[in-house]
């Protein structure tokens, strides 16, 4: 890319957890672009914890946790006061060009799509093969309006923090489990909908003969509003399963996955977590689409079933739930099995 002036970058992060993951390979290219630049990111409450971490933004701010006007305008003030160069709405929506534009960044960078054009200087048009291909390459393709897009695409960066990791090490050791247990991940829950969610009672049938091979732990880690859900998946695994929901935040979850040897995962953040950090992670796909959303890492495997319906992107299956009913407890074990022979999976 040819020199650019800019000194004060804002980004407009996505919405959710793991999009925000996604367009972190962006955002290491934007450091290197501009290695001595001020870059701040604008993100949810809900996404701000991770983006604190991450090594190429100097400051996070949050926006407000509701669609509300008078907190959309006092952040657009403050923008204005900050006297951005640039700014790059990698968030899809109408609102983050606006943003952009009521804060009066001077460059405006975003796809021209959902009507917002008239609000950005740089306007990247959406090619038909974008939207086919993973969102990793959808968010990366938007630093073309910069004058060409890098020649390679740096990986997902996730950092862990430090008062997490002691955090996670000292409950994992009151609920018995210490530094050297091997732990398998489990994450039968999905916040986007039960289309997403393979059964439990499979999850729990994978989570027993993971926790057996690698004579250790299988662990549910959800939210407290699903601890009695977790609790379901627990009780089916046995005496090797923990259910810790409820007792992290999101940095927390982070050190915890880190910390695990395998992730098995319905499409979630949670996935993208687990392949931001490298963590062997096997993701569970029926109604969402697994070119677009699919963990992005070389150490992930996909395990789904061919329907006619699928990808549906609907948050409830009107018929029967078929694309994951069809995904058996026996091909997630044997697809185990041949990515990661080393982890002695008996037949």
């Amino acid at each position: 890319m040819p020199s650019v002036s800019s000194t004060k970058i804002l980004i407009k992060c996505p919405n959710w957890v793991g999009d925000a993951i996604l367009i972190t390979p962006a955002l290491r290219a934007l450091r290197e672009r501009f290695p001595q630049a001020h870059i701040a990111a604008v993100a949810r409450p809900w996404v701000a914890p991770l983006m604190r971490t991450n090594p190429d933004l100097n400051a996070v701010w949050e926006e407000s946790p509701r669609s509300d006007w008078a907190g959309f305008w006092q952040l657009a003030r403050r923008l204005r006061a900050e006297q951005f160069d640039l700014g790059i709405a990698f968030a899809n929506s109408f609102a983050a060009a606006l943003l952009l534009w009521a804060g009066r960044v001077r460059r405006r960078i975003g796809y021209a799509r959902d009507n917002r054009s008239l609000l950005l200087t740089d306007r990247v048009r959406v090619r038909p093969e974008l939207l086919c291909d993973h969102e990793v390459k959808y968010h990366f393709h938007l630093l073309s309006a910069l004058g060409g897009v890098p020649e390679t695409m740096p990986p997902l960066v996730l950092e862990e923090d430090a008062a997490a990791r002691e955090k996670v090490a000292r409950v994992l050791s009151e609920q018995g489990i210490s530094p050297e247990t091997p732990l398998a991940g489990l994450n039968p829950l999905a916040f986007y909908g039960s289309a997403k969610r393979w059964p439990p009672s499979r999850f729990a049938a994978v989570g027993k003969r993971l926790a057996e091979a690698l004579n250790g732990i299988a662990y549910v880690a959800g939210t407290a509003s699903e601890k009695a859900a977790a609790q379901e998946v627990c009780d089916a695994v046995g005496a090797r399963a923990r259910n810790l929901s409820g007792l992290f935040n999101l940095p927390e979850l982070v050190s915890l996955i880190k910390r695990s040897e395998i992730f098995v995962t319905n499409d979630s953040g949670a996935m993208h977590i687990a392949a931001a950090l490298g963590v062997r992670t096997v993701a569970i796909f029926g109604a969402t689409d697994w070119v677009k959303t699919s963990p992005w890492s070389g150490n992930a495997i996909v395990v789904r079933r061919e329907t006619a319906c699928a990808p549906c992107m609907l948050r409830a299956c009107p018929i029967d739930h078929r694309c994951m009913r069809r995904v058996q407890v026996n091909d997630v074990l044997d697809a185990i099995r041949r990515r990661w022979p080393e982890l002695a999976l008996s037949g």
